[in-house]
């Protein structure tokens, strides 16, 4: 007998048309990525100096409560920041940056789940066994029952996942910028 999932997962990220951050020093873009795999990172950081983008296809990117980042990690505005304190508390740490359109925070997800079911997953792997992209998630349904955000462990710098109920609180609250890809459960059993 299949278990069932508890809670759809979805990939998290911003909305086409949103703002965006990039590092004001761009050569401390990859070093920040490498930090980003749910080390904590709160009591050392030093808030980042970054720049909007200023354009995003020819247009100028509205400003939302949630913001993109260059290296994919989730940029909130303040009011979302405490609008999702309840699903962060415990499981990301939200980091200041210096910004010049409102005050943002780098979200930093710590809680690692050895959720994927790699068997079953379809994945790109680079030459060092690493995961560059996964195309299809297969998840065991006990390990993300309780999670509202996470990182996979098998992919610690890798998309930041959430569940039905984070998806909920964003909507509830109005909060703009937002995109949820749902990425898992594929069928009901």
């Amino acid at each position: 007998m299949a278990v069932r999932a508890t809670s759809n997962v979805y990939e998290m990220r911003v909305a086409d048309g949103f703002l965006g951050f990039s590092l004001a020093y761009p050569e401390d873009e990859l070093h920040l990525l490498q930090l980003l795999n749910g080390s904590q990172l709160a009591a050392g950081w030093i808030a980042p100096e970054v720049v909007p983008w200023l354009e995003i296809g020819g247009d100028t990117p509205r400003i939302g409560d949630m913001a993109g980042w260059s290296a994919g990690e989730p940029v909130l505005s303040e009011r979302a920041r405490l609008e999702l304190a309840a699903h962060l508390e415990s499981r990301a740490e939200a980091l200041p940056i210096k910004s010049s359109v409102g005050k943002y925070f780098l979200i930093n997800v710590t809680c690692l789940l050895p959720a994927l079911v790699e068997s079953k997953s379809r994945m790109f792997r680079y030459p060092s066994g690493g995961i560059g992209r996964i195309e299809h998630y297969e998840l065991d349904p006990t390990t993300v029952a309780d999670a509202s955000i996470f990182k996979l462990a098998e992919w610690p710098t890798g998309k930041v996942l959430v569940a039905h109920s984070f998806v909920d609180t964003v909507r509830a609250a109005e909060l703009t910028g937002f995109e949820f890809k749902k990425i898992w459960p594929h069928t009901d059993v």
